[in-house]
């Protein structure tokens, strides 16, 4: 059931057709990936028009959403953002709950919280916070969301927050924000 969840959020596009000439073809190492960021920008392109291997897709989700948040720190003179790997894997993880149990919260159906689920990723924090968001088609999209949303956007600039990680899961979008003890 697990590998079918995994398949089910991360695998939007299996092959590139003659009737789908503007697919995006994203099977590349890691360093391609880097070296393709910096050719084009991908930010407004539809998530479900990317093909893509999981690692892949979220190594360009999270370098272009961390791109993006420190893009909007800087224009507020706030610090940059550092991505975590430990929030990474607490923000997939509740992308990837939500989808599964069909739910939108900042608690799990567990009752958990983004700081309980930063603590079970191995993130030991002083401060965190979390922006979630469903719906949206490209980083863009989730981009201008949480900046036009009050409570949101406190997030993105706050201070008080040095670590981010991100997950993404068929539509849905969770960043993690913190700072360790």
């Amino acid at each position: 059931m697990k590998n079918v969840l995994i398949i089910l959020c991360l695998l939007l596009t299996l092959s590139i057709s003659a009737q789908e000439p503007n697919k995006i073809r994203i099977n590349k190492t890691k360093e391609e990936v880097l070296q393709r960021l910096e050719k084009e920008d991908i930010r407004t392109v539809r998530i479900s028009d990317l093909e893509y291997e999981r690692d892949t897709l979220l190594l360009l989700i999270r370098e272009n959403l961390l791109a993006m948040h420190n893009e909007v720190r800087a224009k507020n003179n706030v610090a940059p953002l550092v991505l975590n790997e430990k929030l990474n894997l607490a923000a997939q993880r509740h992308a990837e709950d939500m989808f599964k149990k069909n739910f939108r919260s900042h608690t799990g159906k567990n009752g958990s919280t983004f700081t309980s689920r930063a603590k079970k990723a191995g993130y030991k924090s002083a401060f965190s916070g979390e922006n979630i968001a469903w719906g949206q088609n490209s980083i863009t999209e989730v981009i201008a969301a949480w900046v036009d949303s009050p409570g949101h956007f406190r997030n993105m600039i706050s201070g008080d927050f040095k670590d981010v990680g991100f997950g993404y899961c068929n539509g849905i979008w969770v960043a993690v924000f913190g700072r360790q003890k």
